[in-house]
């Protein structure tokens, strides 16, 4: 039962990811909790992502920017410390609360403002990007809080990098980020006992979804109206998170 429900929210994540760019664990990480305590459903979730990132990475490795990756990154693992001792030291129903939460509003974000083309015009970083790292920092910091303890540090990364840059540069940074946080955080989780007993055999039976929910996002993303797909998404993790909150 819970490899089946796994690989639904596996596939709906990397179903999710092909269209949008991002989203797998917004997604897939609500599902795997009706079924998992939350430490293993985050274990498990990052580490599909660092799988799934691999494929990514050597599209995008000639766009990245090693300033911008340190400046997000370092205070993103930062604030991964931090939210992932919260993870351990709050009672596991209050951390399916706090999650519900989390997961709710973003639903609702989603549902009035779904994905839209990024409003940046920067291309690339410019000549003195001091301010512009130093909000890179805070946007990792928040979302490395919020990934230790939900796994979902997107939102304050992927608002910040859609606020200035265009959408195929904020996208290479986007897989390099979520990659190295996923690693990170998969890495925090096991080293403090939060991998399940058999989390390689589970990571394995997911690859097939994995693989075809990546593929299916591919070949319907130019098929699809971003605004439309972006508030049914919104109504699924609303769904989810009032599961979440009531049980």
């Amino acid at each position: 039962m819970e490899i089946a429900v796994a690989a639904v929210a596996v596939f709906l994540g990397q179903f999710v990811r092909g269209v949008t760019g991002f989203g797998h664990n917004m997604v897939a990480i609500p599902i795997m909790l009706l079924v998992w305590p939350a430490r293993e459903a985050l274990f498990v979730a990052s580490c599909v992502a660092v799988i799934a990132g691999f494929v990514l990475l050597p599209e995008v490795g000639r766009s990245l920017r090693v300033a911008l990756m340190i400046g997000i990154l370092a205070p993103l693992v930062a604030g991964q410390l931090v939210g992932s001792e919260l993870l351990f030291m709050l009672p596991e129903d209050r951390v399916r609360q706090v999650l519900g939460v989390v997961i709710g509003a973003l639903s609702v974000d989603m549902i009035l403002r779904p994905v839209k083309r990024g409003q940046g015009e920067l291309e690339d970083l410019p000549p003195n990007p001091g301010r512009l790292l130093a909000l890179g920092g805070v946007a990792g910091l928040v979302g490395g809080v919020m990934g230790g303890l939900t796994g979902m540090d997107g939102p304050p990364i992927v608002l910040f990098l859609r606020r200035f840059f265009r959408d195929h540069f904020m996208r290479a940074q986007l897989v390099a980020i979520f990659e190295i946080s996923a690693i990170t955080l998969a890495v925090m989780l096991w080293a403090r006992g939060g991998a399940p007993p058999d989390a390689a055999m589970t990571v394995l039976w997911l690859l097939p979804p994995l693989a075809l929910g990546a593929k299916v996002g591919e070949a319907v993303a130019g098929r699809l109206s971003r605004e439309r797909f972006g508030r049914v998404v919104g109504a699924m993790l609303l769904f989810a998170a009032m599961t979440l909150i009531r049980r």
